[in-house]
């Protein structure tokens, strides 16, 4: 087997690994919270940690049942600079729990009542974000990479009006997530993930007009995350 194929491999393992050990603390950390307090229905918390679930098993799924790619991640930026990107919005989402570490950058600089409207607000955004994280990974299927990779052009669904909707869904989610706990910490890195989010898509993107000559024609007709690209007409976003 080529030196190549084997490191993809290794990736393709490791990372379904990660999403599944990830999936299994996020359930072992609810059943922990339910017994140790009792804690009142809440819509948005427990649609979301279903959705945050979901979307976990799907990436699990997809990623450990793909195909070979038409053109394989080379380089720093195409293999090593993506699954790094991984760990940042789920350090945003973690970080409430690990306040006691690191309270100056942990704590939040203000606490939201859970009936405020600010804080139904930010749950409805974490709720936008995730649910058009699934919306994307059921038409992005097995074209689904971490690595910048090329397999196919997906112009279905979310597709049709957007290039990026999956990155969309998570700048959503992440957003939400630290405006319910605002710390230095949290606005930090959701900036950091966006701006290094959008680097990586401008990596794919060069990655896929390279591959399919009729991704240019795509490229020109849609945003990346806007769906109405003649109301942005420096048409990057």
């Amino acid at each position: 087997m080529p030196q190549q194929d084997i490191k993809e491999e290794f990736f393709q393992i490791s990372i379904s690994l990660f999403f599944s050990i990830y999936i299994l603390h996020k359930i072992i950390q609810r059943i922990d919270l339910c017994q140790k307090q009792s804690i009142p229905f809440d819509f948005f918390n427990w649609a979301n940690w279903i959705l945050v679930i979901f979307t976990f098993v799907i990436f699990a799924f997809i990623y450990a049942f793909r195909g070979p790619a038409i053109s394989k991640a080379k380089g720093f930026k195409e293999v090593c600079f993506p699954p790094l990107l991984i760990f940042i919005p789920i350090l945003v989402y973690e970080s409430i729990h690990y306040i006691s570490l690191y309270p100056s950058l942990l704590k939040p600089l203000i606490f939201l009542r859970t009936d405020s409207l600010l804080f139904i607000f930010a749950n409805g955004v974490i709720l936008l974000g995730n649910a058009l994280n699934i919306y994307s990974l059921l038409h992005l299927r097995k074209s689904f990479s971490i690595l910048v990779q090329a397999r196919n052009v997906v112009q279905s669904g979310p597709y049709r009006g957007i290039r990026h909707p999956l990155y969309l869904g998570e700048f959503l989610a992440t957003i939400g997530f630290m405006m319910t706990a605002p710390s230095i910490f949290n606005l930090l890195f959701t900036f950091l993930f966006i701006f290094l989010q959008n680097i990586r898509a401008k990596i794919e993107e060069q990655k896929l007009v390279k591959t399919f000559p009729e991704y240019e024609d795509y490229l020109k007709r849609t945003n990346r995350y806007f769906p109405i690209k003649q109301a942005f007409k420096w048409g990057s976003f």
